[in-house]
């Protein structure tokens, strides 16, 4: 019975040491996907506002010169 228990605890402590490390590797990919999707949409985000304003400068532009 005890060398069936300390099998047991030990084949749990290498399953949940291999379980954590995966854990551990998902939850850095997961963080790095999130903030490279964040980034990637706040920069889409913040690149399209710049060329609104950029093709509203250019349209005024266009508008004082032909008036």
């Amino acid at each position: 019975m005890t060398r069936i228990f300390r099998a047991d605890k030990r084949a749990f402590y290498y399953l949940s040491k291999i379980f954590f490390k995966n854990i551990f590797i998902f939850y850095i990919f997961f963080y790095v996907f999130v903030l490279s999707v964040f980034f990637g949409v706040f920069s889409f985000i913040l690149f399209s506002f710049l060329h609104f304003i950029d093709l509203i400068i250019i349209f005024h532009t266009c508008n004082l010169t032909i008036i």
